[in-house]
């Protein structure tokens, strides 16, 4: 039998371990687009460009005071800024963005168990056992 309290404590956990990666990743497209690295300006720049792709499209959308590091469109903050105001709005759109992302498939999963129904293992009963002899 479960208790009420582990299901909550669960549920936060999953909060918190969802919360940290969308920190982290936005802290590597920050750092992939700014700090310019010399053997692996390549590869960091296209890490930075797939995680900065979501929070490029959702700046699109939102408004400009809501604004992170848009390497595809141009609409994304001004270069006057310093770096620890770049990092601050970047990471205002961007946890969130990466946030609900990684709860979409959990949502798409629960949508579809209830427009499937119940399961069918559920309904189909055993026949009753005889004696074997």
């Amino acid at each position: 039998m479960r208790q009420p309290g582990v299901a909550i404590w669960r549920l936060l956990f999953g909060l918190a371990n969802r919360l940290a990666y969308s920190l982290l990743a936005g802290l590597l497209t920050f750092v992939g687009a700014l700090i310019p690295f010399d053997r692996y300006q390549g590869v960091m720049h296209l890490v930075a460009r797939v995680l900065d792709f979501p929070v490029a499209l959702a700046g699109l959308v939102t408004s400009p005071h809501l604004a992170g590091i848009d390497m595809f469109f141009g609409k994304g903050i001004g270069e006057f800024m310093k770096p620890d105001e770049i990092l601050r709005w970047h990471l205002q759109l961007a946890v969130p963005v990466y946030l609900s992302l990684f709860y979409a498939p959990m949502v798409i999963r629960a949508l579809y168990r209830r427009w499937r129904g119940p399961s069918r293992h559920a309904e189909e009963e055993e026949p009753p056992r005889g004696r074997e002899s």
